[in-house]
Parts: structure tokens; C-alpha cells; sequence
């Protein structure tokens, strides 16, 4: 086997100068080798989308990090690309855009207008979204811990919802918006010392056993938006092969806002692991600005 580091890496994109002796701190990936057909194909996708000229199949080539996006979609044209192709047409005939307004009564607008004479700042919580995956979970274990980030305790989550999907990215056959069963025996999430729940969730889907799991995500409206309607759009019956896990942590002792919280993914999975491809993981956290 070749050594990467023992040679030059150029980029074979026209026109880009870059190598790992020009840019040494720079990734560079290799084209697909070998004689499998899906290797072939691959490889003369990622020509194309490079404009490179064709190259023997033993010969290697790279493409640096800055036209990883172009290779990508290569890939995604690869495994989502359908045996006949249908001409579809969009037509937008209008766009709304609805902003919810807020009319204050007049004692309040009076104490606003005064701080705005006043040039004094206000501080504006909103709530945030953000999402991580895990591409890849650990070989030879039915426990994944995932460290999933590391934040301030301002910016601590106050919800988390964890599901699971099956091979389906960058595949146009399978609805990214379907979540798969990933037969969980627990799941937890870690804020330091602190976990949520306290207790171990002792789930069994083979058996029908995963009422907490749903209890916990037909009660996320009612905690989200303070209100008495669940509105949940999965029953108990569809949520057990397509389940998401909720986890409510917005009632946790803040401490010291200075200091930082480790947030990590603690799940018990028992299944063929081969077949899971990813995890993922969502975070809603309040936030403030300092700004009107």
C-alpha cells in the first residue's frame, strides 16, 4: 500500500494551484480506484464534474478541499440517478411571507419609546435550532456515547430530539423525512453530571414497549409552546417505525452561566449495526441579543 505522505498531491482540477507542498494545511481526497463497476462509474462522474481529462484506472488523482461540493454531486448524481429520467416544471405563481406582529398596549409602548429616546439596549431571548450526525457509529458495541458538543450553560440545550436514519443520504429513492426504527433499549442524554431522564429507559419495540418514548414526544407541544394541545402527528401505532426520542431538559439547574457544558448522546441499540448509518441530533437553545 502507498504512503500518502511521501509523495506531492496536486489537484486535478483546471485551473487550481493547489497542492500539499503549495498548501500543506489543505485536504485532499482520492478518486476512486479499482475495477468494480460502481468504482468506474464513480470515478468517470467525478471527471466529468471536474473537467478532467480521463486517466487510466490504477493511476491516482485528487481533488482538494475547495471543490468537495462539485465531487458530492457527483456522488449524489450516482446513487440517486433513476434507470429513466422524467422532465418535471415548477411554476410559482406567488410568495407570501407572514410575520407575526406584536402591538403593545400604551404603557408598555411608553416605557419602550422612553428607552429607545434613552439609547439604551434590550435584551431579545429567541430560540435556536441547530443539527449534528454522527455518519459513522462504533464497530463491536451496542453502546454509542457521542459527544455530541460542548457549549456555554447559556447556550445549553432546553429540548433535544435524537432519531435515526438507514442509508439514506444522498439517496433520491428514500424520504430523508422518515426516520427509522433503530430498536432502542435506552436512550439518555448527558449535560455534565446531570442526565435526562434520571433513570434508564427500559424500552422493548419488539414487545410494544415504548409508551415512555411516546409520552415523552406527544407532550413536546404542550411544554414548547405552554399550551394544553399535544397535536402530536405520529400515533403510537406509526411511532414505532418511526420513532423520535425528545428529551426535555428545560427545567435543569442553570449554575453558573460562565461556566461550560459537555452535552453527549448515550444510546443503548440492539440490532445489526451495519445497517444503521447515521445518527442525528437536534438542539433547540434560548438565546439573547443585546440589540434592537
Amino acid at each position: 500500500m502507498e504512503n500518502d505522505n511521501v509523495y506531492t498531491k496536486y489537484c486535478l482540477v483546471p485551473q487550481c494551484l493547489s497542492s500539499t507542498k503549495v498548501s500543506p494545511g489543505k485536504i485532499f481526497l482520492s478518486l476512486p480506484v479499482g475495477s468494480s463497476d460502481k468504482n468506474k462509474e464513480k470515478r468517470k462522474l467525478w471527471l466529468q464534474a471536474i473537467n478532467g481529462n480521463d486517466l487510466s484506472e490504477k493511476t491516482r488523482g485528487f481533488v482538494c478541499e475547495d471543490h468537495f461540493e462539485v465531487v458530492e454531486r457527483a456522488n449524489t448524481a450516482l446513487q440517486g440517478s433513476p434507470q429513466t429520467q422524467s422532465i418535471a416544471k415548477i411554476t410559482i405563481e406567488s410568495i407570501n411571507l407572514k410575520v407575526p406582529h406584536l402591538t403593545p398596549n400604551d404603557d408598555i409602548k411608553l416605557q419602550l419609546l422612553t428607552r429607545i429616546k434613552a439609547d439604551e439596549s434590550m435584551m431579545i431571548p429567541f430560540r435556536r435550532w441547530e443539527l449534528h450526525e454522527l455518519p459513522a457509529l462504533t464497530q463491536g458495541s451496542t453502546i454509542e456515547i457521542w459527544s455530541v458538543k460542548t457549549c456555554s450553560a447559556l447556550d445549553s440545550p432546553r429540548y433535544v430530539i435524537v432519531f435515526f436514519q438507514t442509508k439514506k443520504a444522498d439517496n433520491l429513492h428514500e424520504d430523508v423525512t422518515l426516520f427509522d426504527n433503530a430498536n432502542i433499549k435506552s436512550i439518555r442524554l448527558a449535560l455534565n453530571s446531570d442526565y435526562y431522564p434520571q433513570e434508564r429507559m427500559l424500552l422493548d419495540f419488539s414487545r410494544d414497549q415504548y409508551a415512555d418514548a411516546h409520552f415523552n414526544y406527544t407532550e413536546f407541544n404542550k411544554s414548547y409552546h405552554n399550551c394544553q394541545e399535544k397535536r402530536s402527528l405520529v400515533n403510537f401505532a406509526e411511532f414505532k417505525s418511526r420513532p423520535m426520542f425528545v428529551i426535555d431538559c428545560s427545567r435543569r439547574h442553570l449554575g453558573l452561566k460562565s461556566s461550560t457544558v459537555d452535552i453527549k448522546d448515550k444510546d443503548d441499540l440492539s440490532l445489526d449495526r451495519d445497517n444503521l448509518s447515521s445518527i442525528h441530533c437536534e438542539l433547540q437553545t434560548q438565546a439573547e441579543s443585546t440589540q434592537l
